[in-house]
């Protein structure tokens, strides 16, 4: 490796976009007139987690040349990750989702722009080869041209010895092609070290047959090392071994709920990082849940993280 590239612990690759939350709490966005912005974007809440966690952490997206784009920079810049690899463009505007603020899983509309517009030539194969953990979702992989690089930077990694992670965020209007979804999925979540899964994921992803267990166990089967199911109230379940393990956890109790948007993505910024620490991937997901009821507290990502054991308190 050429000695001035940086060396991280997780790079994300994928949306970084502009969150704008609704006001009114459990209001639907046909009812809801104000929002606030927040720096959003599964792979971007994640590494700004982990960054908060103690990790060293990067992430390889695009915005537009406007001042969201500035917005979004400089939040990621302020929270210690590094954004040498977000690609301006000025070919689209930044991407913005629009969504409801809910204690549950909200309702969302997505205007997607610059987001897509990824490059192989944003980053020296070196840095993801020489990564711990790359992650990206199955949201930067529903468009074209991020889906080409993203799949061309994960053979990268992988050639590197990189662990592969994946959020399974599918969703039908981000990606009408099921089959074509199944397909590309199948196989980016056939190399990961690492995949996270909702149970809302599942059911949008495979219909009523495979749901829950049955669901992570189809993951299994195409190659999945770890999977974590997320069930928000009802905790998460762990497996690991290519299935063969498992642990259930409950959830954190969190007494008053702001929002609920971004907790997966700090669970699994909590259960990364935790494994950047060699935690069994069991102490992981509880590390995760207990990041993840701290977001729950507050609209918008994490912008500071308390104690938690063998995370970054003892």
């Amino acid at each position: 490796m050429e000695p001035n590239l940086p060396t991280f612990d997780v790079i994300a690759i994928g949306e970084l976009l502009v969150d704008l939350i609704g006001a009114d709490p459990e209001g639907t966005l046909e009812k809801t007139s104000t929002f606030e912005r927040q720096q959003g974007g599964s792979p971007a809440n994640l590494v700004r987690t982990a960054a908060l966690a103690g990790c060293r952490t990067a992430i390889i997206a695009s915005v537009g040349n406007d001042g969201l784009g500035d917005f979004l920079k400089r939040e990621l810049d302020e929270a210690g990750v590094d954004t040498d690899f977000v690609r301006t463009t000025k070919h689209a505007p930044t991407s913005c989702v629009l969504l409801s603020r809910s204690a549950g899983t909200s309702e969302f509309i997505a205007y997607r722009h610059a987001d897509m517009h990824l490059d192989i030539s944003q980053v020296d194969a070196e840095v993801l080869r020489d990564a711990r953990i790359v992650h990206t979702t199955a949201f930067a992989l529903s468009r074209e041209p991020a889906r080409s690089t993203i799949l061309s930077l994960f053979r990268i990694a992988k050639d590197g010895g990189a662990k592969r992670s994946i959020d399974v965020n599918y969703a039908p209007r981000i990606w009408p092609d099921r089959d074509e979804a199944i397909s590309i999925l199948k196989d980016v979540v056939g190399n990961a070290s690492y995949v996270k899964v909702s149970d809302d994921d599942l059911r949008r992803l495979f219909g009523p047959t495979d749901q829950g267990v049955r669901g992570v166990h189809r993951l299994h089967d195409w190659g999945a090392e770890s999977v974590c199911l997320t069930r928000g109230p009802d905790g998460c379940r762990v497996s690991w071994n290519d299935g063969a393990s498992h642990a259930e956890l409950p959830a954190t109790p969190v007494p008053d709920i702001a929002d609920a948007t971004g907790a997966g993505d700090a669970f699994w910024g909590g259960f990364l990082s935790a494994q950047i620490r060699n935690c069994t991937p069991a102490e992981g997901a509880r590390i995760g849940m207990e990041v993840a009821a701290q977001k729950l507290k507050s609209i918008g990502p994490l912008t500071s993280l308390g104690p938690i054991d063998g995370l970054n308190n003892g």
